[in-house]
């Protein structure tokens, strides 16, 4: 995660009966975050620094 972007990336798995897993896909998305008037990059850690910090600490690394 930057300033002005986020990156989700993802995992689609299938619960076998026996509990097994079994990997069907996976993916990313990029996300910016841009002003609503002139839809430019937007710092979102300086215009909304507590959304941010929650966005920021509850981000899962693998």
């Amino acid at each position: 995660m930057t300033a002005a972007r986020i990156e989700f990336s993802y995992t689609v798995k299938r619960i076998e009966p026996d509990g097994s897993e079994t990997e069907l896909g996976y993916g990313s998305t990029e996300h910016g975050f841009v002003d609503s008037k002139t839809f430019r990059p937007c710092n979102v850690k300086k215009r909304l620094p507590d959304l941010f910090e929650k966005i920021n600490n509850n981000i899962k690394h693998f």
